[in-house]
């Protein structure tokens, strides 16, 4: 008696569990599978010719093997944790790469003296810097290809020599200097640059593929 008020029962406490994580053989298993979609993509692309940067496309896959890693543990109920970040890491790098422009990560820095003469199978190739290319000493029927990523290229074109040339400037200018003194320049700003045509009158016929993605080529017949 005496006892009037009314007992109100506390709400049941909730806990949450937080899920596991993948863990060190979740992390294994990812990693095996991206490098494997980038080393069967990046072989894919050069088999199949798909552009010239298969180590781009091999990236590629390797993202999508990682995020598809990334559902299968959130289906398992798990966290990816470090998992995750190495994923963003990977899809950051191929944004990246994209990004840049295509001959700058093949062919080193610096500062570079060719010499048709003694061409490479696979060409001049120059990350970053400047370059000067000599046709001299290039034999009749050869086809000379230089390339360079950001920088300037020089070429040379030496009497007695035809030469049939493709030059491309992703953004920059091409300029042109004739034997007779003429000039001629086409700008690459905003849009690629390119120009074919045959410079000089001489009995050897060389065939010339110069490129560069930010900067100058300037070509001279001598």
């Amino acid at each position: 008696p005496g006892r009037t008020g009314t007992v109100t029962a506390s709400p049941p406490r909730i806990v949450r569990r937080r899920r596991p994580r993948g863990g060190f053989l979740a992390l294994l298993l990812t990693a095996g599978l991206a490098v494997a979609a980038y080393g069967a993509g990046a072989q894919a692309a050069t088999a199949k010719h798909l552009g010239d940067r298969p180590e781009l496309f091999g990236l590629g896959c390797a993202v999508g093997a990682a995020g598809f890693a990334l559902v299968v543990i959130g289906l398992l109920g798990r966290r990816a944790g470090f998992i995750g970040f190495l994923a963003l890491l990977l899809a950051a790098t191929a944004a990246l790469g994209t990004a840049t422009p295509a001959g700058f990560a093949r062919g080193g820095v610096g500062e570079r003296v060719w010499s048709a003469a003694s061409a490479p199978p696979g060409g001049f190739r120059l990350g970053v810097g400047d370059a000067k290319l000599s046709l001299d000493g290039a034999k009749s029927g050869q086809r000379i290809v230089a390339s360079v990523g950001v920088g300037d290229l020089r070429i040379t074109v030496p009497r007695g020599m035809t030469v049939t040339t493709t030059a491309r400037v992703g953004a920059g200018d091409l300029n042109i200097r004739h034997a007779d003194g003429r000039d001629e320049n086409i700008s690459g700003v905003g849009n690629e640059g390119t120009t074919q045509q045959v410079l000089g009158n001489g009995t050897t016929l060389v065939t010339l593929d110069a490129t560069v993605d930010l900067g100058d080529i300037s070509i001279e017949e001598k």
